[in-house]
């Protein structure tokens, strides 16, 4: 009788993650998936439209709200706390949109009184350009940090603001990816330097 009730338990987890279906086909470690149901309510066209808005949506906060969470947590200090996130929501907002362009539809259907739409992002592509991404912010950092040592007081401001946009990318990637977020040695590096020369 236990290994029924624990059987049956199981089975309605399972059903009820509905992500996990699609996620045999395409493996987590490879993609994203974002699913969007809307009434189907008058114009088919109309309830897949929205049905794929939200879908990306839905890939789009599984990343906002991881990555939001670390980069706030690991680079807002409580003094300029606000402003802070808002500069960390704003880069990972625009990275977001950008990656969603290469995401595409693998389900559109009707089911009932709903229209399903299941979207896939692949990862592979979003990373490369993550570590192209980490690459230039942190050669920008290092050009501003060099000006800041000669005079430029300017240029301190734009070396922290790309240090923020390469931690942030390198965050985004490791939630895609999965893994623990820890600094890379040359971005610990660049804020140590940061921290030197605020003070």
């Amino acid at each position: 009788m236990l290994a029924f009730i624990v059987l049956g338990v199981a089975s309605i987890a399972a059903a009820e993650d509905p992500y996990e279906k699609y996620y045999e086909q395409y493996p987590r470690d490879e993609y994203m998936i974002g699913i969007g149901e809307a009434p189907n309510t008058g114009s088919k066209y109309a309830a897949k439209c929205i049905a794929e808005v939200l879908a990306r949506r839905d890939i789009a906060s599984q990343i906002n709200v991881r990555t939001t969470e670390v980069s706030v947590d690991m680079m807002c200090s409580s003094s300029e706390a606000s402003e802070c996130r808002d500069e960390v929501i704003s880069i990972i907002e625009t990275t977001v949109d950008e990656f969603l362009r290469g995401s595409r539809v693998v389900v559109s259907a009707e089911s009932g009184a709903e229209f399903i739409v299941v979207i896939v992002m692949p990862k592979e592509g979003v990373t490369r350009t993550l570590d192209a991404r980490i690459d230039g912010a942190v050669s920008g950092a290092r050009e501003n940090l060099g000006a800041a040592r000669g005079g430029d007081k300017e240029a301190l401001e734009r070396a922290r603001m790309q240090y923020m946009m390469a931690r942030t990318y390198e965050i985004e990637r490791q939630v895609l990816e999965g893994v623990k977020v820890n600094a890379s040695k040359a971005l610990i590096e660049l804020q140590k330097e940061l921290d030197k020369l605020r003070n």
